[in-house]
C-alpha cells in the first residue's frame, strides 16, 4: 500500500523546514516477539518478579503464550539456572538479594551474560529436588538426576501446570498487578459466613475467633474472587500452603487451633 507521507504529514514537513531539523529516512520493519528478558532492579519489575514468584504452577511463567521461564545471575559464568521456586531461590528472596537476577524465556541452554557473551549454565540441583516433590511421576518420566535434565522437556510437558488465569497478565508489554479487590474485607466475611465459619481442611469451628479462619485463593490470584476459587483455612492450615506465615503465627493462637481440634474431635468421638 502506498502512503502519500507529503499530504499526510504536510503541516509536519513545514514546521521541519521552518526549525531547520535534518531530514532521516527510515523503513517501518515488522517486530518479531520478543525474548522476555526482565532484569529485576526496578520497582515494576520487582512487581513482576513477585507475580512470577507467587506462581500457584510452582514455576516461573507468565502465562501459556510464553511459556515457562528461568532465573539466572547474569554476571555469575559459575551460577546455576533456575525454573522452580527451590531453596536457593527462597532464600534469595529472604534475605533480598533476588536484584542479582535475571529473568529469560530462551530454551537454548544458553544464557545471555552482562559482558554481552552467552554461557551454558547448568541447572539447579534444588530446583530438581523440588520438582521432584511437587510432580514425582512426571520428574521421573522427564529424567533420571539433574545430568538428564532437559529445558525443552520441561517447557513442552509442564505446559498443564500453567493456569489460564496467568494467559491474561501480561497486555501489551505491561505487567498486571495482582491486588485483592476493594471490597475483599466484605467477600472474605461473606465467604467464611457461607461456610458456616468452618475450616475447609480441618473442619473447627472458627465462629468466636473469626480472625483465626482465614480465605484462600487457590489458584492464587487474588483478583479471582469466583466461589470455587476459595477456601475457608484456619490460621494454621493456611500456613501449611504459605510457608511464610508460619513465623508471624503466637503461641496463643498456635495452642488455641489445637485445643479447638482437639475438643471437637473429642466431642465427635
Amino acid at each position: 500500500m502506498n502512503i502519500d507521507a507529503e499530504k499526510i504529514f504536510s503541516r509536519l514537513i513545514t514546521i521541519r523546514k521552518k526549525i531547520g531539523a535534518e531530514l532521516i529516512h527510515y523503513e517501518l520493519m515488522p517486530l518479531s516477539k520478543p525474548i522476555i528478558t526482565i532484569d529485576i532492579d526496578s520497582i515494576e519489575k520487582a512487581k513482576a518478579a513477585r507475580i512470577i514468584l507467587d506462581n500457584p504452577s510452582g514455576l516461573f511463567t507468565l502465562g501459556r503464550n510464553y511459556g515457562c521461564l528461568l532465573l539466572y545471575i547474569p554476571y555469575n559464568y559459575a551460577s546455576k539456572y533456575h525454573f522452580t521456586l527451590c531453596s536457593t531461590i527462597k532464600t534469595m528472596k529472604r534475605i533480598g538479594r533476588l536484584d542479582r537476577y535475571r529473568l529469560t524465556n530462551r530454551r537454548t541452554g544458553f544464557f545471555a551474560m552482562s559482558d554481552g557473551m552467552n554461557a551454558r549454565l547448568d541447572v539447579c540441583r534444588n530446583c530438581i529436588k523440588e520438582f521432584g516433590k511437587k510432580h514425582p511421576h512426571l520428574s521421573k518420566k522427564l529424567w533420571h538426576d539433574w545430568r538428564d535434565f532437559s529445558i525443552d522437556k520441561l517447557f513442552d510437558s509442564t505446559y498443564q501446570f500453567i493456569p489460564e488465569e496467568y494467559i491474561d497478565r501480561i497486555k501489551m508489554g505491561v505487567i498486571l498487578e495482582d491486588v485483592y479487590p476493594e471490597n475483599w474485607q466484605d467477600i472474605s466475611r461473606a465467604f467464611r459466613k457461607l461456610k458456616h465459619w468452618r475450616c475447609d481442611n480441618c473442619g473447627i469451628s472458627l465462629k468466636d475467633r473469626p480472625g483465626l479462619l482465614h480465605v484462600h485463593h487457590k489458584n492464587g490470584i487474588k483478583t479471582d474472587t469466583s466461589y470455587n476459587n476459595l477456601q475457608s483455612l484456619c490460621l494454621l492450615c493456611h500456613s501449611e500452603i504459605h510457608g511464610h506465615m508460619k513465623p508471624l503465627i503466637t503461641d496463643e493462637e498456635r495452642k488455641f487451633i489445637y485445643q479447638r481440634r482437639k475438643d471437637e474431635q473429642q466431642f465427635q468421638d
